[in-house]
């Protein structure tokens, strides 16, 4: 390759497609040989990217990109507001080195397994593919399936979803937040085994939003930031620590005639105002209307998606979930796993009668002092005949042995276009309820279930019973900014509801064994405590199933 400009071939015949429109890559631009040792004109010349309109064109660095490639140490830990565009930055960068640094290995860990397979199409596969022409004949790819891209050179780039990535010059490691929260043991593994084997000169990535004030990516960045604090000299193995808020991006800001439409509350224009004097900011209308219109949107999670302060993003991550201590604690003590069925012990079903939305059923075995959830399906718009027939259809085909059938007080409503209430539509269907007493308030059943977390194992195929009872959550107040104290009703809560069935069951079991045993002791008293009447059906219960609790 000569100094001079190379004759520019036709444009790479890489059509991308979105939505049935096939987008042609940008015209090439030519080549000269010192423009190619310069780091900087390739990334902002070389590479075209599929951008958030779904439209390929050219990478350009923006400023916030540009400002973290100048500051970049070898190891580096990003806590960011979203849609700055890290991961296409580092993965782009990552593929330039192994395309002009000969045997460089870079690894990506993704925090899950869709966005492994998009982020090596999107970042590196699609961007290489459209390269000058001239360029991939230079710099030929010798090996390209699902998970790595290797070249003649000797270099590759290759995206996992484990933390066992081996040894590597650039590692970039996505949404390490994520992975801490809701894999443990792999941020564990990425920390203690994937760090440790990039070389002292090699090069660390770490970008996430926050989610939750605890795990490796949270200690990450409280060691990183206190280093920077404190102003201290960083070795080449010390992770350096890059913040960067919602406001740090131009595009957050609506244009004048829209941000004039937005009512902004009392208590954010307080925030803003306060905001500005900490962060000696100048945030405009149109930056004040953006955030205001996002919060609508975000909710709770506003400050965990978009922080104004690394504080920020870590103190509000996750409120008004309330199962999120316990879901926490479900996954880091190895509860959320796999949990099997065990063949000849009872199966209790704990149901939420659904009226007009979703009949949620779990389906739980008691073995000791555990409870094993293997089971859940929800369903609308059916009636409790089909429920009932539905279950006993699962029974049947997963060799279940089915025992209590646990539902709520709704159980004494009645059907519609049917005089009988549905707890009596059951029995004709050979179906005796037990119905857990009614609460005055909902709180009471939660705390209830929070205190029962403990002694629960989920088996983890049932991922839409965890995202229900992850996003359980209170309604959120939008005047007020804060959270009414009572539960949303959603999706969500048709699934806890069911659960909190389950608790109040355990709950009155409890209560009854100790009744009984109090009479045991004292046989005066064993009249007055056992012969009172029991329409939840919970009194003198001492059925295999619960063995371990009675």
């Amino acid at each position: 390759m000569t100094n001079e400009s190379l004759l520019a071939p036709p444009r790479a015949k890489q059509p991308f497609t979105v939505d049935g429109v096939r987008h042609q890559p940008p015209e090439p631009v030519p080549l000269k040989k010192q423009n190619l040792a310069d780091p900087m004109w390739r990334l902002n010349n070389l590479y075209n990217i599929v951008n958030e309109d779904g439209e390929m064109v050219r990478f350009k660095l923006r400023p916030i990109q540009e400002h973290f490639l100048k500051n970049m140490w070898f190891r580096n830990v990003v806590l960011k507001s979203r849609q700055h565009g890290f991961t296409t930055l580092i993965d782009l960068w990552a593929l330039d080195k192994a395309l002009f640094i000969p045997n460089t290995k870079a690894v990506i860990i993704a925090h899950r397994k869709d966005d492994a397979a998009a982020i090596l199409e999107t970042k590196a596969e699609l961007p290489y593919l459209n390269l000058h022409p001239q360029l991939r004949k230079l710099l030929p790819l010798t090996d390209l399936n699902k998970t790595t891209m290797k070249f003649a050179n000797g270099s590759s780039v290759s995206v996992t979803t484990s933390g066992r990535s081996g040894t590597s010059q650039i590692l970039h490691v996505s949404e390490l937040g994520f992975t801490s929260r809701h894999r443990p043991d792999v941020a564990a593994e990425i920390v203690n085994g994937s760090f440790p084997a990039v070389h002292q000169k090699g090069y660390i990535f770490v970008e996430s939003t926050a989610e939750g004030s605890s795990g490796a990516f949270f200690d990450l960045c409280q060691n990183s930031e206190n280093k920077k604090i404190e102003k201290r000299k960083l070795t080449p193995i010390d992770f350096k620590f890059h913040f960067y808020s919602w406001f740090d991006k131009p595009g957050n800001s609506l244009p004048e005639d829209q941000a004039r439409l937005v009512v902004i509350p009392e208590r954010l224009v307080k925030y803003f105002d306060e905001l500005e004097i900490e962060c000696n900011v100048k945030l405009s209308i149109g930056q004040r209307a953006w955030y205001t219109a996002q919060e609508d949107v975000f909710q709770d999670k506003m400050k965990q998606e978009h922080p104004s302060t690394p504080k920020e993003a870590f103190d509000n991550s996750g409120e008004g979930q309330y199962f999120k201590m316990q879901m926490t604690r479900l996954r880091e003590e190895g509860r959320l796993t796999e949990v099997p069925h065990i063949r000849g012990r009872l199966v209790h079903t704990f149901w939420d009668i659904g009226v007009n939305d979703e009949t949620a059923v779990i389906f739980a075995q008691n073995v000791g002092n555990k409870w094993n959830v293997i089971d859940y399906y929800e369903e609308t718009d059916r009636g409790l005949d089909w429920h009932v027939e539905h279950t006993r259809d699962i029974a049947q085909e997963k060799g279940y042995l089915l025992g209590d059938w646990v539902g709520p007080h709704d159980l004494k409503q009645r059907q519609a276009g049917n005089a009988k209430q549905l707890w009596t539509v059951a029995a004709d269907l050979g179906v005796k309820f037990i119905i857990v007493p009614k609460v005055n308030h909902k709180i009471t059943s939660i705390q209830v279930t929070r205190g029962m977390f403990s002694s629960l194992q989920i088996d983890e195929g049932l991922e839409l019973l965890i995202k229900h009872l992850d996003n359980y959550k209170k309604e959120w107040d939008k005047i007020r900014g804060t959270w009414r104290d009572k539960p949303l009703h959603d999706r969500a809560s048709n699934a806890a509801d069911a659960l909190q069935q389950w608790g109040m069951y355990l709950d009155q079991a409890l209560q009854t064994a100790e009744q009984n045993a109090m009479a045991r002791r004292d046989p005066r008293k064993a009249n007055a405590t056992m012969a009172k009447d029991d329409p939840t059906g919970f009194k003198n219960r001492g059925r295999s199933g619960m063995s371990g609790y009675l």
